[in-house]
């Protein structure tokens, strides 16, 4: 019962790829009008390619996903920081990423457009990032800005194997 090696890059590259099979048919295009929209309103510099990232890592763009904390949806929210959104249903994957773009807006507001301290409030909350004046010296939120930034750098100007530890 051997696999075929054009069966296994198949495979790989269904798994490499965002999963928007898994979404509603002109997602992408939703995601990228929120985005353009909520940064407009937030005034705030927001590219959905960093949305795109931020999914990627957050649910692997798996509407269904829960983290063991109870995060919800694509965008992983919490049940707090849903209600505070204005979202009432994190399964929803359109509410879900309103939610979401508009706390990483708010977030990019708050710390002057620095997308990786916006990140780390994102992942940790705006309390720590602002106690530590940048991103925490917790090991999950520097490594969840650098894989969201190499992603992120990817997707918006082709950039890859670039070293952000400074």
């Amino acid at each position: 019962n051997a696999v075929s090696q054009s069966d296994l890059n198949i495979r790989q590259a269904v798994k490499n790829a965002d999963a928007y099979s898994q979404l509603p048919e002109g997602f992408e295009d939703y995601i990228n009008t929120t985005t353009a929209e909520l940064a407009t309103y937030y005034k705030v510099d927001l590219s959905p390619n960093l949305v795109k990232s931020v999914i990627k890592q957050e649910s692997g763009f798996d509407p269904n996903a829960k983290s063991a904390v109870g995060a919800e949806g694509l965008m992983q929210l919490m049940p707090g920081t849903a209600r505070d959104m204005g979202v009432f249903n994190s399964w929803n994957p359109y509410q879900n990423v309103k939610g979401g773009v508009k706390y990483l807006a708010q977030m990019l507001s708050r710390f002057d457009g620095n997308v990786q301290k916006a990140l780390a409030a994102y992942n940790a909350g705006p309390e720590a990032v602002a106690k530590y004046k940048g991103i925490p010296p917790y090991s999950e939120t520097k490594n969840y800005v650098s894989t969201i930034m190499k992603d992120y750098l990817k997707r918006e100007n082709g950039y890859e194997n670039i070293d952000l530890t400074g």
